[in-house]
């Protein structure tokens, strides 16, 4: 099962994103390091939540809901 493209894209981006505000926090000295951290700690969370968590137990039982509706007359 290969996963869809929206999805995969978002999370790449949002990943991306925070991972270039800590940086130029870091390299610039700014004083909200600790709160991007925190934010770029929280969405790394939801992001691996959403595709380990329930959000990927929910996909699964919807593509064996399907194949047994397609299996059936």
């Amino acid at each position: 099962m290969t996963a869809p493209t929206g999805p995969v894209a978002i999370s790449l981006f949002a990943l991306a994103v925070f991972a270039l505000a800590l940086i130029v926090a870091w390299m610039t000295g700014d004083a909200s390091l600790p709160i991007l951290l925190g934010v770029a700690g929280s969405n790394a969370t939801t992001v691996v939540g959403y595709w380990l968590g329930s959000s990927a137990g929910s996909r699964a039982k919807d593509a064996t809901i399907a194949q047994q509706k397609g299996s059936t007359p």
